[in-house]
């Protein structure tokens, strides 16, 4: 039998592990060969799930030059397992016996703590948990007497859970080796270990949108910016989520559509492994679907895992519920120039300019259900008594004569069903009656827009 490996190279930042695995088979016997080494953080998981759910910390394996586990230690009880995962390279099976050897040795007897019974255990595939170990010294031995076959080309993990309880950061070089006694055949994986302490550290959340007194539309979504940062320590996995407050309680923005909000797409979103001045900036879209005139206020709260960590929360905006339209006109005046009496269609000089004349429905706004223009007369500036018809102004969304429509000198519903973020381009033709003074002749076109609830 022959185990070599090479030392590790020790890194003072967290866990560092450097290893080398040799195995050494005879013929076509069972091979048992280490493949990766992985450390999960089981501090929040409950009963069975500590030794099946998966909350990956760091992993190394022999065949990656980068051997380096990262762990740290902040927070108390917090609790990690070990996973040692082997396969049977070998071409027979591996039919594992009491005299048999699973082991990793140079773990801390006086600072960690494992419960051999219950706490270590291997498993062959998907099969049953066979637990039980016995800490020999400064060595957790597997109880291969639980005995199990390990087939050729199948898998099996050896792990156990420990809880770390440490007043200093401590170093240790340890070894894992699973061998085949009869055959004379199997692996080992040294590798150093680090564990360094790390305080808890405070969250810090700012809001950024909405802004305080935000009037937001009905049935339309807002958005929401917030930045959670960690500072002086240890955060761990952020969660950042969106809040209102009814009736004086905070409750989280529902991610299905509900009253009086909800957000397209999760809510909290995360932010991971968040240390010493790290930080995140998280937006969501959240729909606004409350009651007209209703008040709420808006803000953002960051939890942590680490228990010794405080939850937080930004400042909060004051918000309503409201349902309006935003409708604006990029032109004040539009002008013919001078033009002789008894001629018809005078095109605006607007006509031919860009932007020509823009009725434009903010993309904020409600839709707009109807669009009203009214033209009153155009009256003569110098001279009283002489003006110009509404019915002498014609108007088209494309700029063309035909299919032009005139003016009646009422509120005319000239377009239906606009949608937000939409514009309306307006023309205009003039005709000029004979009979009228030449003079500089005035009017208003007005323009009111409608919608309901």
């Amino acid at each position: 039998m022959n185990f070599s490996s090479k030392n590790a190279a020790f890194l003072a930042i967290l866990i560092a592990g450097v290893v080398a695995v040799n195995a050494v088979t005879f013929g076509s016997d069972p091979q048992p060969v280490i493949q990766e080494i992985e450390v999960h953080d089981v501090t929040d998981f409950q009963g069975e799930n500590r030794t099946n759910k998966t909350n990956l910390v760091d992993s190394i394996s022999p065949s990656n030059s980068d051997d380096v586990l990262n762990l740290s230690n902040s927070e108390d009880d917090q609790q990690f397992r070990y996973d040692f995962k082997i396969k049977n390279e070998g071409d027979k099976e591996w039919n594992i016996s009491q005299s048999d050897e699973l082991f990793h040795e140079g773990i801390d007897v006086d600072n960690w703590t494992v419960n051999e019974s219950t706490g270590a255990f291997y498993q062959i595939e998907a099969g049953k948990l066979r637990k039980g170990a016995e800490i020999v010294q400064e060595r957790l031995e597997w109880n291969t007497s639980n005995e199990g076959t390990l087939e050729s080309g199948q898998n099996m993990n050896a792990s156990y859970i420990f809880e770390p309880n440490l007043s200093q950061n401590e170093n240790y070089n340890q070894t894992f080796r699973a061998e085949n006694t009869d055959q004379s055949s199997g692996s080992e994986y040294n590798h150093n270990t680090s564990i360094i302490l790390r305080d808890p550290g405070f969250l810090n959340v700012t809001m950024h949108e909405p802004p305080e007194d935000s009037r937001l539309q009905l049935n339309r979504t807002f958005e929401v910016n917030s930045t959670v940062e960690c500072l002086d320590g240890e955060c761990g996995d952020v969660d950042l989520s969106v809040r209102y407050n009814n009736s004086g309680d905070n409750l989280k923005v529902p991610e299905t559509e509900s009253e009086p909000f909800y957000t397209i797409g999760s809510n909290p979103k995360t932010c991971q492994d968040m240390t010493d001045g790290s930080s995140c900036t998280f937006n969501w879209d959240v729909n606004a679907t409350g009651d007209i005139g209703s008040n709420y206020v808006i803000d953002t709260e960051a939890n942590s895992p680490i228990s010794e960590v405080d939850n937080n929360q930004s400042e909060g905006s004051n918000v309503s519920i409201d349902y309006f339209l935003i409708v604006s006109d990029n032109r004040e005046n539009t002008t013919f120039g001078a033009i002789d009496p008894n001629t018809t269609y005078n095109p605006a000089e607007g006509n031919q300019e860009r932007p020509v004349h823009e009725i434009s429905v903010d993309s904020y706004s409600q839709p707009v259900d109807e669009l009203f223009m009214q033209v009153d007369n155009l009256t003569s500036y110098f001279i009283d008594g002489y003006h110009i018809g509404p019915s002498n102004l014609s108007y088209n969304f494309v700029n063309k004569t035909s299919n032009s429509t005139r003016a009646t000198g009422d509120a005319d519903v000239i377009k239906t069903d606009i949608q937000p973020g939409s514009t309306v381009e307006m023309f205009y033709w003039l005709d000029v009656p004979s009979g009228v003074v030449q003079d500089y002749y005035n009017g208003t076109i007005e323009f009111a827009a409608g919608s309901s609830p």
